[in-house]
């Protein structure tokens, strides 16, 4: 793609009649150095002011643009640099993705405000439902910013995802589902323009890179001569790539300004600041690539996992992400390793429940479900694990779960869009270091046990060949009966 030559100085484009609260946005273009920054600002007065700036912020760094917010007394700003042709088009569309998701957010609060009011007036008071009205307002911003993501990836790697016309049913936990309807359901030109200039930059990413590591000196000799970073992953550095400034960078406070690799050195690294002319060195330990928010999105959005459910630690395999300059220096001399957990004697798999606890908060995976079916395949499990085995949960939602690992609140079905695929689960057992298990025992239903099976073929099914339900609790009653049972008692006769 061309780049269009910029002009030196600043222009402004003022407010398209979007978003209440919204306030003017700016680009600045340097010269022809071919990247442009973007300053958008979000008024508070539309309220939740700070979660509406993560949430744009979220779909401005799955595009390829590293995003700043930074507080002030009239609002969040979101300083965004990136590629010029590409903060030129963020810079006119950005009104518009910021009004859509305040008027859909609003709308679908209202909705299920409205439901609110059906229900049992002793069970939801006026103050109450004012909160509950607040928290759905809240998930559903979460959940639209990640269903715009999903679907502008997918658009753009040309591999668009099937949509649910039927509205989900209202209730207290509707808000991410519903979020992903009117995503599915908005106008295609609000993906289509952006899709296209993301075109180019859609890659196959895996975990570890592209290759094996990249030599320390070709980071230094053929990266300069290219002008052009080397492909993601740990150890591939290469002057050019765009870094963030940690804490303690700089003298000083900035926040965690954004800058360009120029020359790697073994304890430092010569930068150039989004802004400035000269060049500064910094210590490796106190720069960290800026890929990790788009790189994720990119992996998601081709149906794999990269962190834990709760979004706040990163698998094993995806850990460089968050590396810094100087973690991926150790990387390449080999005094750092990506180590994945070691894999358990024996591990029984038990499925999830439709059944969950009241309570919209994150709970432990072995505290959340709360049907008898669950419970029953919770203790034969736990019976047949003991000792020296490991007991996880098969989540429609997020796969592979500790019985400690903290969930979040969902309602989800095998089958339903967005429920683990084969693939997903073959991944994340990867990372988890779960492949090699000898011994894996399917303590769950028909479709569950062909996703385990699809990972683990050798993987034992106790409950294979019963005639329903009953006959699968009473195998599981008799597993508890007789105490410490192995999977051969518990196995169908043939």
């Amino acid at each position: 793609m061309t780049e269009p030559q910029f002009a030196g100085r600043p222009r402004r484009h003022g407010r398209a009649g979007g978003s209440a609260g919204a306030m003017p946005t700016t680009v600045i273009v340097r010269g022809d150095r071919g990247w442009a920054a973007l300053t958008y600002r979000v008024s508070d007065r539309a309220g939740l002011g700070r979660l509406r700036a993560a949430c744009l912020a979220e779909i401005l760094a799955a595009c390829g643009c590293t995003v700043q917010a930074r507080r002030g007394r009239a609002g969040t700003g979101l300083h965004v640099y990136g590629p010029g042709p590409l903060v030129e088009h963020l810079a006119e569309t950005v009104e518009q993705i910021a009004a859509t998701m305040d008027i859909a957010a609003l709308s679908a609060t209202a909705q299920y405000g409205r439901w609110l009011r059906t229900q049992n007036p002793l069970d939801h008071m006026p103050a109450e439902r004012r909160n509950l009205r607040r928290a759905y307002r809240r998930d559903y911003l979460r959940g639209w910013a990640n269903a715009h993501t999903h679907r502008l990836l997918s658009t753009a790697t040309g591999r668009p995802q099937p949509a649910d016309t039927r509205p989900p049913p209202i209730g207290h936990a509707s808000a991410w589902p519903q979020a992903r309807h009117d995503v599915a359901a908005s106008d295609p030109a609000l993906f289509e323009d952006t899709a296209a200039l993301l075109g180019h930059q859609a890659r196959r990413l895996t975990p570890g890179g592209n290759g094996p590591p990249a030599d320390p000196r070709s980071s230094t000799s053929e990266g300069a001569a290219s002008g052009t970073a080397a492909a993601e992953g740990p150890g591939r550095l290469a002057p050019g790539l765009t870094l963030s400034c940690l804490p303690g960078a700089l003298p000083d406070d900035r926040g965690q300004p954004v800058a360009q690799l120029i020359r790697i050195g073994a304890t430092s690294s010569t930068v150039r600041l989004y802004g400035e002319q000269r060049q500064r060195r910094i210590p490796n330990h106190l720069l960290r690539p800026t890929w990790a928010p788009r790189i994720a999105a990119e992996v998601r959005n081709r149906g794999l996992p990269v962190s834990y459910p709760s979004g706040r630690r990163l698998l094993p395999g995806w850990q460089w992400l968050t590396w810094t300059i100087a973690e991926h220096l150790e990387y390449q001399q080999g005094t750092r390793q990506l180590s994945l957990p070691a894999a358990p004697q024996l591990l029984v798999i038990v499925a999830c429940g439709a059944r969950k606890r009241p309570e919209q908060c994150e709970h432990p995976a072995g505290q959340l479900y709360t049907g008898s079916y669950h419970t029953a395949a919770r203790r034969a499990a736990d019976t047949i694990a003991a000792p020296g085995g490991q007991v996880m949960i098969l989540s429609a939602r997020y796969g592979l779960l500790d019985l400690d690992e903290p969930v979040p609140p969902y309602q989800l079905r095998l089958g339903q869009p967005g429920a683990v695929t084969a693939a997903f689960l073959r991944e994340q057992a990867r990372q988890l270091g779960l492949l090699p298990t000898g011994q894996v025992v399917a303590l769950a239903p028909r479709g569950y046990a062909a996703l385990i099976t699809a990972v683990w073929p050798h993987a034992l099914r106790p409950l294979a060949g019963t005639r329903g339900i009953g006959d699968q609790r009473a195998r599981l009653a008799a597993a508890l009966a007789t105490g410490r049972v192995t999977t051969t008692d518990l196995a169908p006769p043939l």
